[in-house]
C-alpha cells in the first residue's frame, strides 16, 4: 500500500495546471543590456501602448533590431539569445508592457 502511495505521490508532483501564472519572458535577459542600450528608448517611449504594425516597425527602428517576437499572455517562448531579436510582451487587452533586446 505504501508503495502504491509513494507512486500516486511521484507522479502527482509532476503534474500541473495549464493556467499556473507564468512570466512571458524571463526577468533579465542572459546578458542584460549595455547601458546605452537602444532598446531602452523603445521601452520607455513603448511600454502602455497597444500593438499596432506602426508600433512593431517604431520599436523595431528605436532599438535597431530585424527580428520581432511578441509574446502574449501565456505564450510559450524559447529562451535562446539572439542579438538580432526585439521581444514585446503584451497583456490580454495587447496592450505592450515589457520590452526586451534578446
Amino acid at each position: 500500500m505504501r508503495i502504491v502511495a509513494l507512486l500516486l505521490a511521484t507522479a502527482l508532483a509532476g503534474c500541473h495546471h495549464a493556467n499556473d501564472a507564468r512570466p512571458a519572458m524571463p526577468s533579465t535577459p542572459p546578458n542584460p543590456p549595455a547601458a546605452d542600450d537602444p532598446c531602452r528608448a523603445a521601452t520607455a517611449t513603448l511600454v502602455g501602448q497597444p500593438l499596432s504594425d506602426a508600433l512593431t516597425a517604431r520599436a523595431r527602428a528605436l532599438a535597431g533590431r530585424s527580428v520581432l517576437r511578441v509574446i502574449g499572455p501565456g505564450d510559450m517562448v524559447t529562451r535562446d539569445y539572439r542579438e538580432d531579436r526585439l521581444n514585446i510582451s503584451v497583456d490580454a487587452r495587447r496592450r505592450v508592457v515589457a520590452i526586451a533586446c534578446y
